[in-house]
Order: C-alpha cells, then sequence, then structure tokens
C-alpha cells in the first residue's frame, strides 16, 4: 500500500468548489459579506475612475486593468486589518 494513498488529495478547479467555499465562509461569518451590508463601496467608483482612467487606451494590448473598486477594497482591507503586501497577496490566493 502506498503510503501517501491513506491522505485525502488535493481537488483542483473542481466545478462547484468556488460556489461551496463561499457558501462555507458565509456560514462561518464572512467578514467580506458583513462590511458589504454597511458599506456601498459603488458610490466611489465614479471618483476612483476619473482619477485613475484619464484617457482612452492606446491598444487593446495587454491585461485588462482590474476592477477600481475591487482595488480599493483590498487597499481598504488592508489598512483595516494592517497587512502589508505579502499578506494581503497571500490572503487573495488563499
Amino acid at each position: 500500500m502506498n503510503k501517501l494513498s491513506r491522505y485525502r488529495k488535493l481537488r483542483y478547479n473542481q466545478l462547484f468548489e468556488s460556489e461551496n467555499r463561499e457558501l462555507r465562509l458565509n456560514e462561518m461569518g464572512n467578514p467580506l459579506e458583513v462590511l458589504s451590508q454597511y458599506v456601498d463601496f459603488e458610490i466611489f467608483r465614479p471618483t476612483l475612475e476619473s482619477a485613475l482612467f484619464t484617457g482612452e487606451r492606446k491598444s487593446n494590448a495587454g491585461r485588462p486593468p482590474i476592477d477600481c473598486v475591487l482595488m480599493f477594497k483590498v487597499l481598504f482591507l488592508q489598512r483595516y486589518y494592517g497587512l502589508s503586501d505579502h499578506q494581503i497577496e497571500y490572503q487573495i490566493v488563499d
């Protein structure tokens, strides 16, 4: 018998994995859900877009930008929890 066969195998990108993970987090008291109930981040979109997007893109080359409201949420949470850039990146990937 293989020694590793008794351990659970890692699952990668199953069909409903992200939905199940989000439901489990919400049941445990997801702080992002609580924050979304109290703060409407969309009111910041016009200000963020006017500050970040000063003109038209010259070409469609490269990756499209990440949503500015999403990045604002990340910066807000980073500051609120006192996380470094490495720590917030780890939390995003996790």
